[in-house]
């Protein structure tokens, strides 16, 4: 089976496919598991990537030391 080349999905996943290609990929993501699961891969990705950051919190490295020196 010859699979669409990772430019193709591309074009699928941003919506710049042509109708017809798009929904000649989408079948065959449906018929083919391997493709199926690189396309969710690549959704779950671009899903997160588009999440607000989180705030990532941190006690500065002097107060890490002293409570492990204190433990």
């Amino acid at each position: 089976m010859k699979h669409p080349t990772i430019e193709e999905w591309m074009e699928v996943l941003y919506g710049e496919a042509e109708p017809a290609r798009a929904r000649a990929l989408e079948q065959h993501r449906r018929d083919c598991p391997e493709c199926g699961a690189r396309v969710a891969s690549w959704r779950s990705v671009m899903q997160r990537l588009d999440e607000p950051e989180q705030a990532v919190t941190t006690r500065p490295a002097a107060d890490r030391k002293s409570t492990r020196l204190n433990s």
